[in-house]
């Protein structure tokens, strides 16, 4: 049985993380480049709050683009978590972490392999360099 607090905090969640993909899809619609606001988790951005002694997250906010090189594979991963737990919160389950990265789990394969790809490629221009 779920209680209704729980009912209540995945309500809310949900519609936390409608808000957060209807933008995306806007900022796609107006043909702008999607980005992802989202609450920078680092201890300098950890406030504690006496009232109910708890450890929250402060005003600080990370950009992450979906054109960005750099951050490209990170928007994708945070798109991709993120459905895996909005699905999660519709279905009334509980993933671990260990369950959203196994249900995540094409996407960091291929972060993987791309990896080792661009190591091979980099060794093989570094000789041709040499060769010249």
């Amino acid at each position: 049985m779920i209680s209704k607090v729980d009912l209540e905090a995945r309500k809310k969640a949900i519609k936390v993380i409608n808000e957060k993909i209807e933008s995306v899809i806007k900022q796609i619609e107006s043909k702008k480049p999607p980005y992802l606001e989202i609450p920078k988790r680092t201890l300098s951005n950890a406030i504690y709050d006496k009232e109910k002694k708890l450890l929250l997250l402060g005003p600080s906010k990370l950009k992450r683009s979906l054109l960005d090189m750099n951050e490209s594979k990170r928007f994708m991963q945070t798109i991709l978590v993120t459905k895996i737990i909005y699905e999660a919160l519709l279905n009334n389950e509980y993933p671990t972490i260990r369950d959203i990265y196994y249900r995540g789990n094409t996407l960091f394969q291929l972060r993987t392999k791309t990896g080792r790809f661009m190591r091979k490629t980099r060794g093989t221009s570094r000789r041709n360099r040499t060769l010249l």
